[in-house]
């Protein structure tokens, strides 16, 4: 079962661009998630800016409204989130209980929406999209190759040869409605197609060593690759990097959410 545990800061609402928590707090919060890395409950996290920084689009008048931020009369704004797999809200809240937050800070935890879920006549309604996530993982990252039909398919059909050569033993997924996702002892990483670019996410990317420098996004636990349109393939150093990820895996083997 997918939560989001979603750190809601009070004061955040007002917070001046580019306000950033004290490296102290930041240590401590590192190291919580690493824990839930080394557990093998999260997906995904990040840190957001605060809302002086954004905007807000509202539809009130059946048109989009623009309001930049800050936004007066909100009194509760996200400050970031985790993105965790688990048995239970039980299990998520007692993640979410395990927090080094201060005391101006709140968790909300949210169970993420799954097609089981829905009623039959909505399941009805994406019958075709459900028939055709039924199909083997490798099948559909093959259909969306073709479907991209241009130098995207191209990277993305070189860079998984990269990642099955570095590891034979790889197992190819399909996650969240339509991300191809390689995995070996937990995940490798992920295969993301966007408009003009395709993305390498690695799950423990900020673990791993980059003496080449191919990384072009850093966070606190994932880093990723875009590749762009004219960029040239690094295959020796992505593939080095592939094998570290594959390795990092299998070191970590015995850690499990059960130890």
């Amino acid at each position: 079962m997918r939560f989001m545990m979603l750190m809601i800061p009070k004061g955040y609402e007002n917070a001046l661009p580019g306000a950033m928590p004290d490296a102290k707090a930041i240590e401590r919060m590192m190291k919580y998630n690493k824990s839930l890395e080394n557990a093998g409950v999260l997906i995904g996290l990040d840190g957001l800016h605060p809302p002086s920084m954004g905007a807000r689009v509202t539809f009130s008048s059946n048109k989009p409204t623009v309001t930049s931020g800050p936004f007066a009369g909100v009194k509760e704004v996200l400050g970031g989130y985790w993105m965790i797999n688990v048995k239970s809200k039980e299990e998520a809240v007692e993640w979410a209980k395990k927090c080094p937050a201060s005391q101006n800070e709140i968790i909300e935890v949210r169970q993420v929406q799954e097609m089981t879920d829905f009623s039959d006549d909505i399941k009805d309604a994406s019958s075709e999209k459900t028939s055709k996530s039924t199909a083997p993982p490798s099948q559909l990252i093959d259909e969306r190759i073709v479907e991209l039909g241009d130098w995207r398919g191209e990277m993305l059909t070189r860079i998984r040869k990269l990642i099955k050569e570095a590891d034979p033993e790889v197992s190819e997924e399909w996650k969240w409605r339509g991300v191809p996702v390689w995995s070996h002892d937990g995940m490798i990483c992920t295969g993301e197609t966007y408009k003009d670019h395709v993305k390498i996410t690695f799950a423990k990317g900020a673990s791993l060593k980059d003496p080449d420098g191919l990384f072009t996004q850093d966070g606190t636990v994932r880093r990723a690759i875009d590749f762009y349109e004219s960029d040239k393939l690094n295959e020796k150093s992505l593939k080095a990097l592939i094998l570290a990820a594959v390795t990092l895996n299998k070191s970590g083997r015995k850690t499990s959410r059960n130890k």
